[in-house]
């Protein structure tokens, strides 16, 4: 999804990721975690749905059941936006630019 995102927002975006996807280590290493991150996420929703759908009277369950949506995606998405701002700030070699691959 990053290379896709930085490829349709610059003309030259798809080749500037990839060369700094060979380059970076930690960029490889974050996108990894960020990945992982996710996973597990997306994980503990669908178990979490699934005790709530096995113990819980139907109508509870379908209640309930979109606000654990909505808050595991808001999780994530707060998770994922404050990494990436991290890992931006912590690129230490070239001044980064708007989509955070280094200039």
């Amino acid at each position: 999804m990053a290379r896709a995102t930085v490829a349709r927002e610059h003309r030259d975006g798809a080749s500037r990721f990839e060369a700094y996807w060979r380059e970076n280590a930690s960029l490889r290493a974050s996108l990894r975690l960020m990945t992982l991150v996710w996973g597990i996420g997306l994980t503990v929703e669908t178990m979490l749905r699934f005790w709530c759908a096995w113990h819980w009277p139907i109508e509870r369950y379908l209640v309930v059941s979109p606000i654990i949506g909505y808050a595991i995606y808001g999780g994530l998405l707060a998770w994922t936006f404050w990494f990436r701002a991290r890992f931006v700030a912590r690129q230490d070699a070239h001044e980064p630019s708007r989509d955070g691959l280094p200039g």
